[in-house]
């Protein structure tokens, strides 16, 4: 986002103009959420260009009904990079003595991994399983009883929307298109980045509220279902398309 509006030389200042101009000859543009179709505004696009289409996820496989034992307090899903903030999630369950699953690889392994080291047998688990299938996500994500995604900048990410099939409730900052998926303490619970006292005060919520957490789940399944799943994508997508090749085909 800081990149879009400041200026970083002459060099980036010609591609945005370009940019601009080649994406304008477009018919159409699709974005993943209302955040980013902002961010494409703000290139001199009009606005009715711009069509927003959610992620999506296949709701039919992968049911969220068999749940295995919790082996985890806390799962991270993502690219092990700076803006995902995984150094606070690991600090606060350190802190207070919380297992942690992180899922996904990155430049910052073995930065996070040294924050992880030395921890005694009375201190949490933290387990760093790097890069995973993709089909073996979600099984992995119902081993936690929360799912954390502490980004200071996302789009809309998919892994939340993972998240809310596996039916592992959700705490994810206020950034991007995260309030779009999330509603507070109706499907997930939302959160000021960079502040590691909202992050541990949700996880705790989360963690001693059983009752918050079914609800959460409840809301996320029928969100999931309604919203975000693949037959609404195609539906919408198909939509645009076809309007495309009709405006081709009158010349």
């Amino acid at each position: 986002d800081e990149f879009q509006r400041k200026f970083t030389g002459v060099k980036n200042l010609l591609l945005k103009k370009l940019q601009s101009w080649y994406i304008n000859k477009s018919d159409y543009i699709i974005t993943p959420s209302q955040h980013l179709k902002k961010t494409v505004e703000n290139w001199k696009i009009s606005s009715e260009k711009i069509i927003v289409i959610y992620n999506a996820i296949d709701t039919e496989s992968t049911q969220t009904n068999n749940t295995p034992e919790k082996s985890y307090d806390v799962v991270c899903v993502g690219r092990l990079i700076p803006l995902k903030k995984v150094d606070s999630v690991i600090r606060t369950c350190k802190k207070n003595k919380w297992n942690l699953l992180i899922i996904g690889d990155g430049p910052e392994m073995n930065y996070l991994q040294s924050q992880a080291s030395n921890l005694s047998p009375t201190e949490p688990k933290i387990t760093f399983l790097g890069a995973v299938e993709k089909g073996k996500i979600i099984p992995l994500i119902k081993t936690a009883t929360t799912f954390v995604l502490n980004s200071t900048h996302e789009g809309l990410p998919h892994a939340i929307l993972e998240a809310m099939k596996a039916g592992t409730p959700v705490i994810a900052t206020k950034v991007g298109g995260i309030p779009e998926i999330i509603d507070d303490n109706v499907n997930g619970i939302l959160i000021a980045p960079g502040n590691d006292l909202e992050l541990e005060n949700a996880i705790k919520k989360l963690l001693n509220l059983p009752k918050l957490r079914d609800t959460i789940i409840t809301n996320s399944n029928e969100q999931i279902k309604n919203k975000f799943n693949w037959e609404t994508l195609v539906q919408k997508t198909e939509e645009i398309l076809y309007s495309a090749i009709e405006k081709y085909n009158k010349g």
